[in-house]
C-alpha cells in the first residue's frame, strides 16, 4: 500500500514539474493579452504580406558656407562674415532588402472573412509590423523593437476597441519590447512582452492558426499637382498709406524667407513646408527649390544647402543631400506613366537643374532625383505661377497697408518607388 502511494505521488510530482517547466504556461493564458490589469481574449489572426522593404545605406555628408552675422541693434556689433557647417547625409552604395509583414491578432468581436479578405466587427486588436530576413514569409524567431526595418525588428500598435474603417479608433503605440514567434506546420505560437510610451505594459500570447492575405499596394507612389515655392533671397515688405489715402510709401522691411514660401518638400509626408519648421520635420525634407531673381528662374537645390539662403538663421538646417539631373529630351509622358512596369534607375548626378519662371522662358520637363535616403524618382514639371504680391491693412484702422511678395511656384507630379506605407492597424 505504501509502495502504491509512493508511486502515485511520484507520478503527480513529475506531471506538476512538466507543467511548471513549459515555457508557454509561464505567461498569460494562451491566446490572450493583458493591459492595465485587464485580460483580452485573442480569437484569430492574419498575416498581411506587404511590399518588401528596400533599405539604402547612408554616408556622412558635410556642407560649409559663409554667411553674415546678425547686427545687434543696440550695440551695433555683428555684420561680420562667418562660416557655418551643416552635418548631414547622402545615399550610400549598400542596399538591403527585408520582408514586410503585418501580423494582426484579433480579439472577441472582430471577424476575418477569408473570402473577401476583410475584417469586420469591433474588439481588441494588436498589429505587429515585422521586418524579416525572408521577403516571402515570416521567419520564426525573436524580434526586437526597432524602426529601421532591418531583419528581425518590429513596430506595433494596439487598440482596445478597434472598429475597421472608423476614424476615431484610439491607437496605442508600442515603443519597446520583444516578440517570440514559433511555427509548427499550420500552428503558430506568438508571445509578446511590450511597453508603451507611457510605461504601461502590454503582454500576452497567441496559439492557433493564422490566415494569410496579400495587402494590395502600389510599387510606386505618385503625387499629382504638388506645389513648391521658389525660396526668395529676401522678403521685402512695404509699408504705405491706404490706397484711398494716396498709397504713399512709408518704408520697407527686409527679412529672410523663413516663413513666406513653402520651398521645402518631404517625400515622407508628401507635404510642402516653409523654412521655419520643427527639427523633426526638417530632418525629413528631401527636395528644395530656390528662386533666382536675377534671371527669373527656378533652381532645384539640395536641402542641406538651403540654409545658406536664410541669412544668419544657422539653426535652420536640413541634413539631407539630394542630387538632381535634367531628364533627357527622349523621356516622355508615356515613360513617366509606365514607371510601375519598367522600373526606374539612373546613375546619380549632381547637376544644376533650372526652369524658366516667365511666360517667355518656361517650358515643361522632367527631373531625375536621388535623395539622401537613396530614393530615386522622377518629377514632371507641369506649370508655374509667377511672382506676385498681396496688400492688406497693417492695423485695425486701415490707414497703413503692408505689401508682401508672394513666392513664384512650380506645379509638378512626383513619382518614386515606395516602401509600403502600412496603416498602424489592419
Amino acid at each position: 500500500m505504501k509502495k502504491s502511494i509512493f508511486l502515485m505521488a511520484a507520478v503527480i510530482g513529475v506531471c506538476l514539474c512538466f507543467n511548471a517547466c513549459s515555457d508557454k504556461e509561464n505567461g498569460p493564458d494562451p491566446s490572450r493579452f493583458q493591459f492595465l490589469g485587464q485580460n483580452y481574449d485573442l480569437t484569430s489572426g492574419v498575416i498581411w504580406k506587404s511590399n518588401r522593404n528596400v533599405l539604402i545605406s547612408t554616408v556622412p555628408y558635410r556642407y560649409e558656407y559663409n554667411y553674415i552675422t546678425e547686427v545687434d541693434e543696440e550695440t551695433g556689433q555683428g555684420g561680420e562674415e562667418a562660416t557655418n557647417t551643416v552635418e548631414g547625409f547622402k545615399a550610400g552604395s549598400d542596399m538591403t532588402v527585408t520582408g514586410n509583414f503585418m501580423l494582426s491578432l484579433y480579439g472577441t468581436g472582430l471577424t476575418f472573412d477569408n473570402n473577401t479578405k476583410t475584417v469586420s466587427g469591433q474588439g481588441a486588436c494588436i498589429s505587429f509590423h515585422l521586418s524579416t530576413s525572408d521577403i516571402d514569409k515570416i521567419v520564426p524567431g525573436k524580434y526586437v523593437f526597432g524602426k529601421a526595418k532591418s531583419a528581425n525588428t518590429f513596430m506595433a500598435w494596439s487598440c482596445i476597441s478597434y472598429k475597421p474603417g472608423a476614424g476615431n479608433n484610439i491607437l496605442l503605440e508600442i515603443t519597446s519590447g520583444e516578440v517570440l514567434i514559433e511555427q509548427n506546420t499550420d500552428s503558430w505560437y506568438i508571445k509578446f512582452d511590450c511597453t508603451l510610451a507611457n510605461g504601461s505594459k502590454l503582454t500576452g500570447q497567441y496559439e492557433s492558426t493564422l490566415y494569410t492575405s496579400k495587402a494590395e499596394q502600389p510599387a510606386y507612389a505618385t503625387y499629382e499637382d504638388v506645389t513648391i515655392a521658389g525660396l526668395l533671397d529676401s522678403v521685402t515688405m512695404t509699408l504705405s498709406h491706404a490706397p484711398e489715402l494716396g498709397g504713399m510709401i512709408l518704408g520697407n522691411i527686409e527679412i529672410a524667407d523663413t516663413e513666406n514660401g513653402k520651398a521645402f518638400y518631404s517625400t515622407t509626408t508628401n507635404e510642402s513646408y516653409i523654412a521655419n519648421i520643427a527639427e523633426e520635420l526638417r530632418n525629413k525634407i528631401d527636395i528644395g527649390l530656390i528662386w533666382n531673381k536675377n534671371d527669373e528662374s527656378f533652381v532645384f537645390e539640395s536641402p542641406i544647402k538651403m540654409s545658406s539662403y536664410l541669412w544668419y538663421n544657422i539653426t535652420l538646417t536640413y541634413p539631407c543631400h539630394t542630387t538632381y539631373a535634367k531628364a533627357p529630351a527622349t523621356f516622355t509622358d508615356e515613360d513617366f506613366a509606365k514607371l510601375e512596369d519598367t522600373g526606374f534607375s539612373y546613375e546619380s548626378k549632381d547637376e544644376k537643374v533650372v526652369f524658366g519662371g516667365t511666360e517667355a522662358t518656361f517650358s515643361p520637363g522632367y527631373v531625375f532625383f536621388e535623395t539622401g535616403n537613396g530614393i530615386q524618382g522622377v518629377i514632371r514639371i507641369k506649370r508655374f505661377t509667377p511672382m506676385d504680391k498681396i496688400s492688406m491693412p497693417f492695423e485695425e484702422t486701415g490707414v497703413v497697408y503692408i505689401t508682401t511678395p508672394v513666392n513664384p511656384t512650380l506645379v509638378m507630379d512626383i513619382k518614386y518607388p515606395t516602401n509600403a506605407v502600412n496603416p498602424p492597424i489592419r
